[in-house]
């Protein structure tokens, strides 16, 4: 396990590809903006990605809208096969030393192991999130 570089990428397209197809999410997905994406979150300071040969976790470091002193740590995307606890560990201590205060992760409704996993590891429901095409 470790810090994404731009050789990861590949890997990392393919794992948010397997992603995406078991998500139920209603944008299609693509490979060239995902990897742009991800890109994106590798070159930049206040955000990080973190694969192993099973999974990535990626996010970053923001201050909540209303307070720019509370620094909170978003994911932005965790897929894993069997790394799932490994990647979030490493997650959290990255945030910390971020200076992260808190950690925000999402859960799919159509991936419900996700919040049985994410429960486990202490974190409590704090908001719901829905979706529409228009």
């Amino acid at each position: 396990m470790n810090k994404a570089g731009v050789s990861d990428i590949p890997r990392i397209v393919d794992y948010l590809a397997d992603f995406h197809a078991q998500s139920g999410l209603m944008a299609p997905f693509d490979a060239e903006d995902a990897a742009d994406f991800v890109g994106a979150l590798v070159a930049s300071d206040d955000a990080a990605v973190f694969v192993s040969d099973r999974g990535v976790i990626g996010g970053a470091v923001v201050p909540i809208f209303f307070n720019a002193n509370w620094l909170m740590a978003v994911e932005l995307f965790w897929w894993s096969r069997g790394d799932g606890v490994r990647l979030l560990r490493v997650f959290e201590r990255w945030a910390r030393v971020r200076g992260a205060r808190e950690i925000r992760l999402a859960s799919l409704s159509s991936i419900p192991r996700s919040a049985k996993l994410i429960a486990r590891c202490g974190y409590v429901p704090a908001e719901a999130c829905y979706i529409k095409v228009v």
